[in-house]
């Protein structure tokens, strides 16, 4: 688990990576879309990423500036990249990972991988850590 790796090695970064072309994203918009209800252990993992799918369609559907098909290949992108965010808010709430955050210098930084060139896509770490933690 990354709670021991943090405790045994002491990292001082750790990346959290989304794929760009993730199916799993895929399948989310599918499921708003009315798509037919996923297995119980696809719902499972779709629960995960539902929140982050769901508020990346809210963003990009408030820009009337951009086509169809630019809207869909937005909120994909931004749909990963919240996913991302949304997974270092989850392990911040870690008393391990945030104790090692706030007293050792840990540093939790989003990315995505580009499936198609092999590029990684550095986001940073999260906008809201300082608040998250003293939460």
């Amino acid at each position: 688990s990354l709670e021991y790796a943090v405790q045994k090695w002491g990292p001082k970064l750790l990346v959290v990576m989304g794929e760009s072309h993730s199916s799993v994203i895929d399948n989310a918009f599918q499921q708003i879309a009315g798509d037919k209800p996923p297995s119980t252990a696809q719902n499972a993992i779709l629960s995960r990423v539902m929140v982050s799918t769901l508020r990346a369609g809210e963003q990009v559907k408030a820009s009337p500036s951009l086509t169809s098909a630019g809207k869909d290949t937005l909120m994909r992108k931004l749909a990963v990249e919240l996913n991302a965010l949304y997974t270092i808010e989850q392990l911040l709430t870690s008393p391990i990972i945030a104790k090692a955050v706030k007293e050792d210098g840990l540093e939790l930084h989003a990315a995505v991988l580009d499936c198609t060139s092999g590029k990684v896509n550095f986001i940073g770490e999260h906008p809201m850590q300082a608040e998250i933690l003293g939460a």
